[in-house]
C-alpha cells in the first residue's frame, strides 16, 4: 500500500515511468519479502529493516514531489511532499528512540492525516489548473464561424453582424493593427 502511495505521488507529480522504475519496485519488493522471511529468526533486524524501507518509500517519494514541483499555487504538492518527507523521517527517528506507545499513534496518526490532506490538496490543485486551463481554452476562437464574402462581418449565434476586428477582440485576447498588403497597396494605391 505504501509503495502505492509512493507510485501516486511520482506520477501526480508528472513523473513518467522508466524502466528504472520497474527495477527498483522490484527491488523494493524482494528487500520486503526478505524482511519478512527473516521475522521467525531474526525479529529486530527484520522490523528494522521494514520500517526503513517504509522510510525510503515515504522520503523519496516527498522529495520527488518537491523537486519536480510545477511552478504556481500547488500549495497541495507542498503539504504532500513536506508531510511524506516528515513522516519517513519520524519512521527512522523512532526506529531507535522509545516513547509512549500512545503518543507514538498519535503522532503517526497525524502525520497519515496530515500526508492524507496533502493527497486531496494535489487533487484540488490539479482541478483548479485543468478548470483555468478550459477557461483559457474556452476564450479562444474554435469551430466554424458564417463569414460575410463581402464585408468580412461575422454573424453570431443571435443572427447579429460584427465587424470582424470587434467580434474577434471581444471574445478572445487577440488585438489588431491595420495594415496594408502588397497586393492590396498595388490595387489601390493613393497616388494614382
Amino acid at each position: 500500500g505504501f509503495v502505492l502511495l509512493a507510485a501516486g505521488a511520482y506520477r501526480f507529480s508528472g513523473h513518467e515511468y522508466e524502466k528504472r522504475d520497474a527495477a527498483l519496485l522490484a527491488a523494493l519488493a524482494l528487500v520486503w519479502v526478505a524482511a519478512l522471511a527473516l521475522f521467525p529468526r531474526h525479529g529486530v533486524a527484520a522490523g528494522f529493516t521494514l520500517k526503513a524501507l517504509r522510510a525510503v518509500v515515504f522520503l523519496s517519494a516527498g522529495a520527488t514531489l518537491l523537486l519536480e514541483k510545477k511552478s504556481g499555487r500547488a500549495i497541495g504538492v507542498e503539504m504532500a511532499g513536506a508531510s511524506l518527507l516528515l513522516w519517513g523521517g519520524f519512521i527512522m527517528a523512532f526506529a531507535f528512540l522509545r516513547i509512549n506507545a500512545h503518543v507514538y499513534l498519535g503522532l503517526l496518526a497525524g502525520l497519515q492525516i496530515l500526508s492524507a490532506f496533502g493527497m486531496v490538496a494535489m487533487a484540488m490543485d490539479r482541478i483548479r489548473l485543468r478548470a483555468e486551463s478550459s477557461e483559457r481554452q474556452v476564450k479562444t476562437l474554435e469551430g466554424i464561424l458564417p463569414i460575410c464574402s463581402y464585408c468580412k462581418k461575422i454573424r453570431d449565434g443571435d443572427n447579429s453582424w460584427h465587424v470582424l476586428e470587434a467580434y474577434i477582440e471581444d471574445r478572445s485576447t487577440a488585438e489588431f493593427s491595420h495594415g496594408i498588403c502588397p497586393e492590396c497597396f498595388e490595387k489601390h494605391r493613393p497616388d494614382r
